[in-house]
């Protein structure tokens, strides 16, 4: 914690504390604070389960974090209450934000894993009390090859982003914005990538129109997923092998099903596996004539392969359109069939 009160229930910062005073919690309920100095951080920190207010271990980073976010909004004149406690909901947002004639904002900056469950409690908190919140990311959560279910229920969508994630590096005091986030069937993600040096810089980066597109893919890559499809199609595991053997009973070529159902561009990063499994499958059902509740499909659909996004609202329209798209294509594929024989 970087602030707590002492003996006249004066908040202190850890900065300003003195080694021989008494220091508690700042919900006042525990005194089992004591005041830890380190050569990296200078903080205060409770006694093992003196208190259950704080359920996460501060690192050196989200220390460090805190105070950079917190200078920041003070640079853009706003007052700021680090680690402030808000009673009513039992939480306690890293930086409050108070903003005359708007309303108050919680930064939180995520650096330990946090269930989806709890995300969606901590945030729903925010919302019943007319707080404007923002979840910025530490560095154990940054985007590589793949779009990690951990990383992805962050995410959030802006029309000139598009879908997004922010970043925090408080060592070297500066914001990571991955934007324009999208993806393909056996290829690594892709985003675009910028950086900021204040939350001034930030806003600035958010009023300018950036110029991202959904990509087509090259021939190149095109036959690069050709050849990863061929090598699982070899190995025959997971979703793959299943949809092998309901091809095998029913006659019909599986690298053919599934190429075809193998988007030719990148697509909005909504899907937890490749996009090309449920589509093909939903394709099997319909090609051969079974009956089935398009709302029980889509709702297994989303269940089994949509990454979990609070924060973006355009999810479910995505899929639907999708599916159409797949039903379309199917049908068409049908009719092709039947006049060829």
């Amino acid at each position: 914690m970087l602030y707590a009160a002492d003996e006249m229930k004066k908040f202190v910062s850890a900065t300003d504390a003195k080694i021989n005073q008494n220091y508690y919690c700042p919900r006042m309920r525990c005194k089992a604070l004591f005041e830890k100095r380190s050569k990296k951080a200078v903080h205060f920190a409770h006694y093992k389960s003196a208190c259950n207010l704080f359920t996460e271990g501060e690192t050196v980073a989200h220390l460090k974090g805190k105070k950079l976010l917190a200078k920041w909004e003070e640079e853009l004149g706003y007052s700021v209450q680090p680690e402030a406690y808000l009673s009513d909901l039992k939480q306690r947002p890293d930086v409050l934000v108070k903003r005359q004639g708007r309303n108050d904002l919680a930064l939180e900056y995520q650096c330990a894993p946090i269930t989806p469950k709890r995300l969606v409690e901590r945030s729903n908190g925010y919302r019943s009390i007319g707080l404007n919140f923002f979840w910025i990311l530490g560095q154990k959560y940054k985007l590589g090859k793949k779009l990690t279910n951990a990383t992805a229920k962050f995410i959030r969508w802006n029309a000139s982003l598009g879908f997004y994630l922010l970043f925090l590096d408080p060592i070297n005091k500066k914001i990571e914005i991955d934007y324009g986030i999208q993806k393909a069937d056996f290829l690594p993600v892709r985003y675009l990538r910028g950086y900021v040096k204040s939350l001034r810089e930030l806003r600035d980066f958010f009023n300018r129109n950036h110029s991202w597109k959904m990509y087509r893919l090259s021939a190149d890559l095109r036959a690069e997923q050709s050849k990863k499809l061929e090598v699982r199609l070899h190995f025959s595991k997971g979703k793959i092998r299943k949809l092998q053997m309901a091809c095998y009973t029913k006659r019909i070529d599986a690298k053919e099903l599934i190429w075809d159902m193998v988007s030719p561009h990148y697509y909005q990063p909504i899907y937890s596996e490749d996009s090309c499994y449920w589509k093909s499958s939903l394709s099997l059902t319909l090609f051969s004539g079974e009956s089935f509740s398009l709302q029980s499909e889509y709702f297994k659909i989303k269940r089994e392969n949509c990454y979990f996004m609070p924060f973006v609202s355009s999810v479910d329209s995505i899929l639907k359109k999708d599916i159409s798209y797949v039903i379309k294509k199917s049908q068409i594929n049908s009719n092709y069939e039947k006049s060829e024989t």
